[in-house]
């Protein structure tokens, strides 16, 4: 697979984990109590008006939920910034880079 331009890695991967395009995780993680988890992607996140995290609210009580789409543009920035995305199954994942033929 390192002879796939970015483009055709980002592609792969936008076909392996492909499912809703409406709306998608990623992974979370608090440090100090240990949990873990994920969430829908939200382009409101943390913004100052918007998302009552910043007033301790929760994700679920907020009205300005703006959910992005699943694009090659987001994925390219989830992959270059070593983001977590859930798999659907993990055969999913093998059984498609089992039937990629790699010269």
């Amino acid at each position: 697979m390192s002879n796939l331009s970015s483009k055709e890695k980002v592609l792969l991967f936008i076909d392996i984990f492909k499912g809703r395009k409406d709306v998608f995780s990623k992974r979370w993680e608090n440090r100090s109590s240990g949990k873990s988890g994920y969430m829908p992607v939200c382009d409101n996140e943390w913004k100052e008006g918007i998302c009552l995290k910043l007033q301790k609210g929760k994700c679920r009580d907020r009205s300005y939920q703006k959910y992005p789409s699943f694009t090659f543009e987001y994925v390219y920035k989830i992959v270059d910034e070593c983001h977590h995305i859930p798999a659907k199954t993990f055969s999913t994942v093998i059984n498609k880079f089992n039937s990629i033929e790699i010269i």
